[in-house]
């Protein structure tokens, strides 16, 4: 599977950043750094 860092660019250049942030949070609490 792709790495948060590389999941998060790909969401920066498809989705806005308001949309980008809920996606990133919902990675954070499934998975934890």
């Amino acid at each position: 599977m792709p790495t948060l860092d590389a999941i998060y660019s790909t969401t920066t250049e498809l989705f806005p950043i308001e949309i980008r942030k809920k996606i990133f949070r919902r990675f954070s609490q499934n998975k934890p750094i």
